[in-house]
């Protein structure tokens, strides 16, 4: 397994980026950190539906790249799921507040989209996520979004 990278390396000029300016993510650098497996967020916690769907389009865009950066700049040592695999993502948001969270309120758009961008996914449909689940962690101490590439289990057949 690959050594964990850590946002505060990338962000020292140890990776290479081909934007034109890189967005600085709001991330906590000594904690935010990757494996072969595992992409923790640090400080950054995904916005609910209700809360960016009326944003103007810049407004969202600007988060887009925010986000896109950071996954970009962290997902480096993700080990990639092959061509013609299925496999399954696991998001938690854990939260610092004790407060209820919605998991049906939150999307991991601005997650899977850099992920397919950094060649970890081949696509983010159907034929390659075969389960997606969203945990929600109030209380967790650390707020931040953790992001996992697993195999895709066997699933049960559809419901009909």
């Amino acid at each position: 397994m690959p050594d964990p990278v850590t946002i505060k390396d990338l962000l020292a000029g140890q990776v290479r980026r081909s934007r034109k300016r890189l967005a600085q993510p709001a991330l906590e650098p000594a904690s935010s950190y990757c494996t072969g497996e595992v992409l923790f967020l640090a400080g950054m916690t995904l916005p609910a539906i209700n809360e960016w769907k009326s944003w103007h389009w810049t407004k969202y865009s600007r988060e887009k790249a925010r986000w896109s950066d950071a996954v970009l700049l962290l997902c480096r040592p993700l080990v990639p799921v092959e061509v013609g695999r299925q496999c399954a993502v696991e998001v938690e948001i854990r939260f610092a507040d004790r407060r209820r969270h919605d998991p049906d309120n939150y999307t991991p758009k601005f997650l899977l989209d850099p992920l397919v961008a950094g060649g970890k996914l081949p696509d983010d449909d159907s034929r390659v996520i075969a389960l997606l689940s969203l945990r929600c962690t109030p209380g967790s101490g650390a707020p931040g979004t953790l992001v996992r590439l697993l195999p895709a289990p066997e699933l049960r057949p559809s419901l009909e």
